[in-house]
């Protein structure tokens, strides 16, 4: 799955999902192991990542992010986000 990632992260309209492929891998590793097959709350996992991807907070819980950047310019993820290796 990281391949995956990292390779749709190598187009210019999908470069954003450069800064957060651990954090992809991990979510959808969690979506998986944690429900059921076609189950109604997969699909609610899944479409929660589909939604933080495009940048879609309104049903978050979770409120305004705010972002921060390091030196080079790219982008902080908080620690939250990444809370362990795939």
């Amino acid at each position: 799955m990281k391949k995956k990632v990292t390779e749709a992260g190598k187009l210019v309209a999908l470069r954003k999902l450069n800064n957060g492929t651990k954090a992809i891998v991990n979510h959808i590793h969690h979506s998986i192991s944690t429900t059921p097959y076609m189950s109604n709350l997969r699909q609610q996992k899944w479409l929660s990542l589909l939604k933080h991807v495009t940048d879609d907070h309104t049903c978050c819980e979770h409120g305004i992010i705010e972002e921060k950047h390091d030196d080079d310019g790219c982008l902080l993820v908080p620690d939250w986000v990444l809370p362990n290796e795939v």
